[in-house]
């Protein structure tokens, strides 16, 4: 999704938000690209919102005739040609009239095709005829019929490696690629993350208020799945909080492995571990810190749960939740007098893991390091 900063926000269509200089140099593309009528390519990784960008390049032209949507992945192959091109009364069974494809309602406006390189091979040379020629054949029929509709283009995969492999012709690439528009991913352009939040938070008309660690957390990780996995976890937490105004110690777990499964070491190939029900926390990780400072929480408090909470600035709720999340659920009241460890107990590689706690296990179990609690 993007968003136009600065500009009330129209009902459609989606706004173009931007902080970054990538973005703002590809939105200057966009706007050169909208008053013509050239095939377009934009690539980028899944969630970036490159539909959002093929709309914003059809309704910044001006033009309020249709833009119709393509999903090269949405239909059967044998049925995707005459969803495609239409056919006519008799071209095979159940064919009882005539039937307009997609590109005829695209017809004065823009047809988007999205993942374009998922296109069959007997697809494409129909389309490299529609974007040269400017013609196409409905199934059945023997005559041509003129297009008049712009074609843009998305791939979230490189496009030329398919070229190579022989599962793209490259003929038809260099047709769609007269102009290449790619969109950066929301990890090399973390200055947007705030905006995008906040835009987020006012399209659902939230009163939530994150805390500026919140908001610094949720802009230092590195979200695969990009603008699209910023927008459901934003969604999540408006869901699942109900304080107005949402700390460090009130984000879900499921939050935290979003914002920490892979930090920046991942460019070199390093992958730091998700922190759900049984997984492993590394000790840079956050949610390792977390752990830590419910156990020492708890260890101060006895295993008083409501006092361990005040500690913590969370609501008892809250704690309960992560106690489970943790497998931490059940605590003895015995006195803690000793630390049998000075580190989280760990698997075989040295990393800290998230255990069950029964009935047995005394509170001097838990680990007791120092930390901050945010």
């Amino acid at each position: 999704m993007f968003a136009m900063a600065g500009q009330t926000e129209p009902a459609k269509p989606p706004r173009m938000l931007w902080r970054a200089e990538a973005m703002k140099q590809l939105h200057a593309q966009a706007q050169l690209l909208a008053k013509q009528s050239i095939p377009v390519l934009i690539s980028g990784e899944t969630g970036t919102g490159k539909e959002a960008l093929a709309r914003t390049i059809h309704d910044m032209g001006g033009d309020r005739r249709p833009f119709i949507p393509i999903d090269c992945t949405g239909f059967p192959a044998d049925l995707l040609e005459s969803e495609l091109f239409g056919y006519v009364k008799g071209a095979f069974t159940g064919a009882v009239g005539d039937k307009a494809g997609l590109i005829a309602l695209a017809e004065g406006g823009t047809a988007f095709f999205d993942e374009i390189g998922d296109l069959p091979l007997y697809l494409q040379s129909k389309l490299l005829r529609l974007l040269q020629e400017g013609e196409y054949r409905p199934v059945g029929s023997c005559t041509f019929k003129r297009a008049g509709c712009r074609v843009i283009a998305a791939v979230n995969v490189n496009l030329l490696a398919e070229v190579r492999a022989g599962r793209f012709r490259e003929d038809l690439y260099y047709r769609l690629a007269v102009a290449h528009l790619r969109i950066p991913p929301l990890r090399s352009r973390r200055e947007d993350i705030p905006v995008l939040i906040q835009f987020f938070l006012r399209r659902m008309h939230s009163d939530l208020q994150l805390s500026a660690a919140v908001v610094n957390q949720l802009s230092a990780g590195s979200w695969p799945g990009n603008v699209r996995q910023l927008e459901n976890c934003i969604t999540c937490m408006v869901s699942l909080n109900c304080c107005p105004m949402l700390g460090n110690g009130e984000m879900s777990c499921d939050t935290l492995a979003s914002i920490q499964a892979v930090q920046p070491e991942l460019d070199q190939g390093t992958q730091l571990p998700r922190s759900d029900v049984g997984g492993k926390l590394a000790p840079e990780s956050l949610a390792h810190y977390e752990y830590v400072a419910i156990c020492n929480a708890l260890r101060r408090t006895n295993g008083n749960r409501e006092r361990a909470s005040e500690i913590l600035g969370i609501g008892r709720t809250t704690l309960y939740r992560k106690l489970q999340c943790y497998n931490l659920r059940t605590w003895c009241s015995t006195s803690c007098s000793k630390s049998s460890q000075s580190t989280p107990p760990c698997d075989t590689g040295g990393r800290p893991i998230r255990r069950p706690v029964c009935q047995a296990d005394r509170v001097d179990d838990i680990p007791m390091l120092s930390c901050a609690i945010a």
